[in-house]
């Protein structure tokens, strides 16, 4: 049985990991074959499913303008 890139049944998944390639659902690796005998189920395949891209906040990056050494050196004088 050919998983890979199909939508997962939930009873199968025991992974999940984020994925550029694969929308969320869908299976990105079979650790376990599945098995059918005459056309009937006898063992689910064990599978990772993707939980989609990654998704970033972009509040989440704050930018930091960094000082120049003399700038620090001034700064702590005319503090003093």
């Amino acid at each position: 049985m050919e998983n890979i890139g199909n939508k997962c049944q939930i009873h199968e998944a025991i992974a999940r990991e984020e994925s550029q390639e694969f929308q969320a659902g869908i299976i990105t690796q079979e650790l376990r074959r599945g098995f059918l005998l005459s056309g009937q189920l006898l063992r689910t395949a064990t599978v990772k499913v993707s939980a989609g891209p990654v998704q970033v906040k972009a509040n989440s990056v704050q930018e930091v303008q960094v000082k120049s050494p003399e700038d620090l050196t001034s700064t702590a004088s005319n503090s003093d």
